[in-house]
Order: C-alpha cells, then structure tokens, then sequence
C-alpha cells in the first residue's frame, strides 16, 4: 500500500500541534482544586509548590486558610535554602537531643536541626515555643518576619536599624525588639505595607498557608537574586574559647530579643556589659553540663568567655541558694508564675517592718500547701511558710493557708492565760496555735470544753489565721501495769513514772480528777508510794485511773522462781498478788542478801534453782526490790 507523502506530514503535524497544546494545558492546568486561577494567592501557591517548597493534601487540596504551625514553617523555609546534605546531618547530630526534649516531629527534624545551626531560630526558642502539652504551636506573623529576615541574611540590617516607621495602626501590638524585622520585610515587599482593609499588620494573629506562600515565593526571589547561602555558625572549640576574652563577676539581668538570649554581665569593677549567648556555649552550674534555661539573675560566675563579636562562647557559674520565712504577698499568674514574698531580714528581730521580694517560680518546683503536694495555681495571698530559692527562682514552697485542717496528737496546752494548744502531725512537725473563744469542740463525737482534752488525744484542727476555730478529737485508749518508781507532784501538774516486768520505764500525766484506788480502797494521788504496784488507765498519755496495791518498805513474797540471772543478780519469781491474779515478781540481790536453805543452813545464789519455792524478805529503794534474806522452802 502505498502512502500519501502529503497527507501523512499534514496528519502528523495536526498530532504535534494537538500534543503541544494538550501538553501545554496539563502544565499550566490547576494544581489545587481549592486554589482556582482566580485566587490572590494561586501564583504563588504554584510558584512554590512546582520549587518543592510547599505541598499540597493527598486529595489535590492545599487548604489556605489553615494555619501554619511553627514546625511546617521551619520545613517550609529548609526547602527554600540549599542546604547540603553534611551540614544537615551535622545539624542532626549536634540537635537530635534537643528536638527530642521539645516533642519536634520526626518528619519536621531535618528541617528544625538546620534552621537553629543556621541561626534561623534559636534552640532555646524550640525547646520554649514550638510544643505545648504534646501540641505543635501556631507561627505567628511577626514570628515569620524574624524567621525570613535570618534566613534571606537580613539580620544585621534589621539591627542596624535606628529608627522604625512601620505604617501599621496596631505597630504597637508587636515586640518592640521585633518591629526593625518587620519593617525590613515591609522595605523588600514579603510584608505588604498596607496592611489588611483596615490597615492592621496583626502581628500575633497565626499566619495561613496563602498567606505563607505568598510571603516565601517573595523571599525565595530575593534570595534566587542575590545568591544567599545559609549561614552556618562558627563551631567552639577549644582554640575559639582560649581566645576569648576571660570575664568575672555575676549576672546582672538577661532578656530574650529575636530568640536570642542577652545577658548583662557586672564584673568585679562594677562595670556592666551585655553578651549575646552563643548557640553553641559550653555551660556548666555547680560543675553540671548545663543549658541555656539554667542561666538566671544573680548566679555568680566562675568564668566566662565572650569572643570580639560579643557572644558568651563559655560560662562557668556557682548557684546561689537562699531561704525565706514569710508569707504570700501577691501571686502573679502567667507563664512563668511569680510570687512576691514579705519576710522579716532578722527573725529574732522584734521590729515589724518587713522585706518584699518578688521571684518567678520554677517549673518543677516542689509545692507543699497543708502538707499536700499542690500546683502553684491553688496558693493564694497571705499563705505563710517557708520557701527556697535557688539561683532567683523558687524552687521549693511550704506554705500553710489562711484556712486550712491541720491532723495530729496534742503535745500540750497551755493556760496562760488565755488557751493554746501545742500538736505534732505524723512527721514530727510541731505546731502552736491559740483557741479561738468561740471554738467548736468535740471529744469522741461529744461536745466538750478545751479543758476536757488531753494530752495525747488524736486531733484535726480547723485553723483561720493562725487560730483553733474548730477541735476534733478522739481519745488514744492504753493500759498499763508495773511498779511506780517516781512520782511528781507540782504546779504544772503531776506525773508517775512506771517499770514494767521487763525493766521498762514510762512516765505518765495524771489527771487531775484520776480515779485511784490503793488496796481496794478510794485514796488520793498523795497516798500512792513508790514500790506500789499499780495496773493504769490512759487516755492518751495521761493516767485517768489507779488501782494499786500497797508495799512495806519491809515486806515480803512468796512464790515459785521463774528465772535467775547470777551474772546481774536478779531472780524473777510468780506469786499470787491480792487481786488473787498471778504476778511476777523482780527480786534484786546482792553482797548483803542471806541465802537460807530447807535445814535452815545458809547457803548461796548458785544453789537455788528454777522452779524452787522460796520466801523472799526484803524492802524497796527507789521503786526496787532488793532481797535481805531469801529462804528455800522446797527445793525443785
């Protein structure tokens, strides 16, 4: 078959043309279905989208109205820049630590590690501001402004800056420290100098996507047009920190501008001079590898070395720690929270004039109020107690409220002569507060009166101000029995002191209205002797009854030997007391005791045995039994 030569190079330049245009159609075709050709912000959107600067959604949206987090931001700005492919896994080497401890994405990191060695933020901006509670925070505009001002190596020229027109009605909204970026941005037209319709820069409005792309597609162009290559920092090495000129003295005070961090430095002279922190410094508190959030007012410096461009490469410091005793004068709520403390400089000072220092409150400071861990958000002004300080934060609050339930055991309380009571809580902790005159108690779910308790008694106070409103309290049931071998009888009051079958010695309040018995028969607390044995009732630590059982100086036992000790001279015997109970008996011997067998021989210690019937004669000294004459009635 033969062709038409003709024909067939019409045919196929209409197959040419026809691919040339549908070609040309699937190029300039709509990138995003929610960005039409008569969208503001589609050239740029598809400007930076065929740079690989920006992307879209997996369903061909691109969603410019939402906002763009700082995270995206960072990413967006690593793919304007030529980055090489070692500067970035240095980057990641020397930041991975960081990002982690800031929740940064993994998909995000590459571009976060360059842009903080890059300059373009700063590693204690990330670690501060790009999470919060596990969320990737906004970008703000003017955060943006700052970002691109770095990043297209304008930040000498913001800097220079001396005098500022921004021609925005809210210009006073922004950081001051700020406004010389926004307005470099203004001059190389990323930032249109008109503002929105009402003329409004809104600087911490969140920036959107449309609104991005715009902004890059411009700073792209500048960058493209003037050859801008990132700017890596300067590495410290030992050789960079030797050069550097060697400084002493303490902070004087710091702030953060742009997301650097300045810091004043007082040297010995008293003159003052402020650094900038390099990214990079070497930071050590207490001989502890340290970060740059550890800095604070006042710490004392070691060393420091700042090089001839005024950037910290090297800080050495000692914390200063310091206590305070006061009370809550105002809390300050934000991020962080303050407090200002009113104290007295001299405790023991009887003077009533006071001290007021403000400090902010460390993140992780341990809060006690009442005793309970607590957040700093549940103090309140006028709460009183200790607080530690370290390094001009709080790091440590013990503070009881203006009304709080306090739980514990009554030590005393005291007529003196209005009441107080004196009580220790389950960690020792002793407190003494006065009784209101109107106050509420209750013993054992009774009404009682303050005279009622006792010392011992389980309680949970109710406290206004330092003062008792309101008393619950619960009687500690105990009983005890032995030999009395002291007793105290004074003004303050009177105690016994008891020995039990065991040596043991405790020593008892008696209450004044105690029940006591002495040989069945109803006696007073001057009847009762040493030597008596007695069986007690306490409430608390107070002895509420006696019974007792009466003993001659010269008196007797007769009984069965339980026990015999010859090295410490004591046999223990079980008689039947006049109760008709079983009882044991302590008998001490000694060099002048008598020892007299069935014969009526004498004989000695050794020849006694346990289970031997024997009478003892003896007398008590000082609440102790000692034998003279120990009489074997029947021998085991």
């Amino acid at each position: 078959m033969k062709f038409d030569t003709g024909k067939c190079t019409r045919f196929f330049s209409l197959i040419i043309v026809a691919f040339l245009v549908i070609g040309s159609a699937s190029v300039y075709a709509q990138v995003f279905t929610d960005v039409p050709n008569g969208h503001w912000a589609n050239p740029y959107v598809e400007k930076m989208y065929r740079k690989g600067i920006i992307s879209g959604s997996g369903d061909a949206t691109f969603r410019p109205n939402n906002y763009v987090t700082k995270e995206q931001a960072m990413v967006m700005i690593y793919n304007m820049l030529d980055i090489s492919s070692s500067d970035v896994r240095n980057a990641r080497n020397k930041y991975d630590s960081t990002m982690s401890r800031a929740g940064v994405s993994s998909w995000a990191r590459d571009a976060v590690a360059s842009a903080i060695q890059s300059g373009i933020v700063s590693e204690q901006e990330v670690r501060e501001r790009f999470n919060k509670n596990g969320s990737p925070q906004n970008a703000f505009r003017y955060e943006l402004c700052v970002y691109l001002t770095r990043a297209m190596d304008l930040e000498q020229e913001a800097k220079n800056k001396i005098i500022i027109d921004l021609p925005f009605i809210d210009r006073e909204l922004m950081p001051l420290q700020v406004q010389a970026y926004v307005e470099v941005m203004v001059d190389k037209g990323v930032i249109n100098k008109k503002g929105d319709s009402e003329g409004k820069f809104n600087p911490k409005k969140p920036i959107s996507r449309a609104e991005m792309a715009k902004m890059l597609s411009v700073a792209y162009d500048y960058i493209d047009r003037n050859n801008i290559k990132p700017d890596v920092p300067e590495e410290i090495d030992d050789d960079l920190i030797d050069d550097a000129k060697k400084i002493e003295g303490t902070i004087y005070s710091m702030f953060k501008s742009t997301g650097d961090l300045y810091i004043t430095i007082k040297d010995e002279d008293g003159d003052k001079d402020t650094y900038i922190l390099h990214d990079d410094a070497k930071i050590e508190i207490d001989g502890r590898k340290s970060d740059a959030e550890d800095i604070t007012e006042g710490l004392e410096l070691k060393e420091a070395r700042v090089t001839r461009d005024k950037k910290v490469v090297l800080l050495e410091a000692n914390s200063i720690e310091e206590e305070y005793t006061g009370e809550i004068d105002r809390i300050y709520k934000g991020d962080p929270y303050k407090i200002r403390i009113e104290y007295k400089e001299d405790e023991d000072d009887d003077d009533d004039d006071t001290e007021k220092k403000t400090f902010e409150v460390d993140e992780d400071a341990d809060i006690r109020l009442n005793g309970e861990k607590a957040d700093v958000d549940e103090l309140d002004d006028e709460d009183k107690g200790e607080f530690k300080v370290k390094n001009s934060k709080i790091v440590e609050i013990d503070v009881k409220g203006s009304d709080w339930r306090l739980k514990g055991t009554i030590k005393k309380i005291i007529f003196d002569p209005e009441p107080e009571i004196v009580v220790v809580d389950r960690d020792d902790n002793e407190y003494k507060f006065d009784v209101d005159k109107r106050v509420d108690i209750e013993r054992n779910n009774r009404n009682a009166e303050i005279t009622d308790l006792r010392k011992g008694d389980k309680v949970k106070l109710d406290i206004e101000y330092d003062v008792v409103t309101d008393i619950e309290a619960d009687v500690v049931e105990d009983d005890d029995e032995g030999t009395v071998t002291a007793i105290n009888i004074s003004s303050k009051g009177t105690t016994m002191t008891i020995r039990d079958d065991d040596g043991d010695e405790k020593t008892y309040d008696v209450a004044k209205g105690v029940d006591l018995k002495i040989d069945r028969k109803t006696s007073t607390i001057y009847d009762l002797k040493l030597g008596y044995s007695v069986e007690v009732e306490i409430e608390g630590n107070e002895v509420v009854e006696i019974d007792a059982i009466s003993r001659n100086q010269n008196d007797r036992y007769e009984g069965i030997i339980e026990w015999i000790n010859s090295k410490a001279d004591v046999i223990t015997i079980s008689t039947i007391n006049a109760s008709g109970d079983k009882e044991n008996i302590r008998i001490d011997v000694d060099s002048r005791t008598t020892y007299i067998d069935e014969d009526g021989d004498e004989t000695s210690l050794r020849r006694l045995d346990e289970g031997d019937e024997i009478l003892v004669i003896g007398n008590y000294e000082e609440g102790v039994f000692t034998a003279k004459t120990v009489i074997i009635v029947q021998e085991y």
